[in-house]
């Protein structure tokens, strides 16, 4: 059975949260997500024995309840037992070398796996421009004392008149094999370090700006609302004002010859109209207010 690397997520193990890491022993399934297959530093087994996750378990569940994107069977967030994986624990775990592939031996727990593999590694690849090819750290010194064996085995030799095919040592063949598997491998590693670096952060930075916008978009909506409250309140207590006025003196003068022969209730009845309609008017002015405030 081919092997496959684990990445941890969460952890406070410097260095090796989503590095592709081999273990020598296999972790329990309960410390590992059914669907992305990390270990993280807590997980949650469903009713249905699955495990997730704390953001996988996220996206399938809202408020309370969920479905296991295994078997599709529901859950309430009650049935589902928490699973932390102690500090300690995830601290003495097993596992090999990041320079397994290049010839490391180094077997050791995950505490110490950082600092073999920044200060004691000697299985580091390093890059050769006399020849163009990779080689191993731990050849370095007799690579440059006894020169580029690479460059100058692989040398073409000036073709003569019976001969047109360029020439080549033995060694060239299995040195271009080796140094090639190397020009393949190493660079891929490499990218795809880097580029899990890279989406990390990629990620951290669209969580955060998407908090910023939510921040800035309750702020406005709580500005639209007070803004909109006090034009409210200043509008109708300006418009209840000039009632005020109007129905003192002035605004009803034109009114005077007409309602003169009315009676008490007949004159009373017309004042009442005329604030119906003023009052219509200015709810309709508020309403309209409130609409272009939000």
């Amino acid at each position: 059975m081919e092997r496959r690397p684990h990445r941890f997520s969460g952890h406070p193990v410097a260095g090796v949260n989503w590095r592709p890491t081999f273990l020598v022993d296999e972790v329990s399934d309960v410390r590992m997500c059914s669907v992305c297959a990390i270990i993280p530093k807590k997980t949650l087994k469903l009713p249905c024995s699955h495990v997730l996750c704390e953001y996988c378990f996220a996206r399938v569940s809202q408020s309370g309840c969920g479905k296991c994107p295994e078997d599709h069977k529901t859950f309430t967030a009650a049935e589902c037992t928490p699973i932390n994986f102690a500090a300690k624990k995830v601290n003495r775990v097993k596992v090999y070398s990041w320079n397994e592939s290049m010839g490391c031996k180094f077997t050791g727990p995950l505490e110490d796996l950082l600092q073999h593999f920044e200060n004691d590694c000697a299985f580091h690849v390093l890059y050769c421009g006399t020849g163009n090819h990779y080689l191993l750290r731990n050849e370095a010194v007799e690579h440059k004392m006894n020169g580029c064996r690479y460059q100058r085995s692989c040398v073409e030799t000036e073709p003569s008149a019976s001969q047109t095919t360029p020439v080549a040592s033995p060694d060239c063949s299995v040195n271009e094999e080796q140094e090639k598997a190397l020009a393949i491998d190493v660079p891929q590693d490499a990218q795809l370090a880097a580029l899990q670096d890279q989406m990390t952060q990629l990620a951290k930075d669209v969580a955060y700006h998407q908090i910023l916008i939510r921040e800035l978009n309750d702020g406005q909506r709580k500005s639209a609302l007070t803004v909109s409250n006090v034009v409210t309140e200043v509008v109708t207590s300006a418009i209840s004002e000039a009632f005020r006025k109007q129905i003192k003196g002035a605004s009803f003068e034109d009114d005077n010859a007409a309602t003169s022969a009315l009676s008490p209730s007949s004159e009373k009845t017309v004042i009442l109209r005329k604030l119906e309609q003023y009052a219509n008017v200015t709810l309709g002015t508020v309403e309209e207010l409130r609409q272009n405030m939000r």
